[in-house]
């Protein structure tokens, strides 16, 4: 009959990829698809690379195996010697570890953050759209990984999170407050 949804095992998902930083002269869809062949398995070219609206990138399909890290970039080497990088980025991903660069689990859950004690400022796909605050702004490590290095968190005066006064928020929340009163 049917297949188990837990016996199905997902190893690879495609993905859009944009490629930033390609000169010119290299831009062919031959070329594009060694590209993406670096990247993972090529499946397509965006029709739009070539022809229509100028853009700074070329986007490619890819099929890509979900237990490896992501590739950030690819070395050109020229006929005389210089060097180019190109840089990748990966739309709409979904769970990412910015520290390890694998889908899957996010670097709160990350086996090497928690062992090595890296920083997010300090991981090599970058930090997380969600650090906000630079850690030395705010005194030192946050959260779970201050936690677990054991260094007291001062819970009452939380350098982290300022709140002010506003009529607002001095009105009383009780239930008899909150009844309407006849004027």
């Amino acid at each position: 009959m049917g297949v188990r949804p837990e016996d199905v095992e997902l190893a690879s998902i495609p993905f859009w990829v944009q490629i930033h930083g390609l000169p010119t002269m290299f831009a062919s869809q031959d070329f594009i698809a060694k590209i993406g062949d670096h990247v993972g398995e090529f499946i397509t070219a965006d029709p739009f690379n070539f022809g229509g609206t100028w853009k700074s990138y070329y986007r490619i399909r890819v099929k890509m195996n979900i237990t490896s890290p992501l590739k950030r970039r690819m070395k050109l080497t020229r006929r005389d010697g210089s060097v180019q990088w190109i840089m990748f980025k990966y739309e709409r991903l979904s769970t990412f570890c910015y520290c390890c660069g694998i889908l899957g689990h996010s670097d709160k859950f990350c086996k090497t953050v928690y062992e090595e004690g890296i920083l997010p400022e300090a991981f090599p796909f970058g930090p997380p759209p969600t650090v906000l605050v630079d850690a030395e702004e705010v005194g030192g490590l946050q959260g779970d990984l201050k936690r677990r290095r054991g260094e007291e968190e001062d819970t009452t005066t939380g350098s982290d999170v300022q709140m002010t006064d506003t009529p607002r928020n001095h009105e009383q929340a009780g239930l008899a407050d909150q009844a309407r009163q006849d004027k």
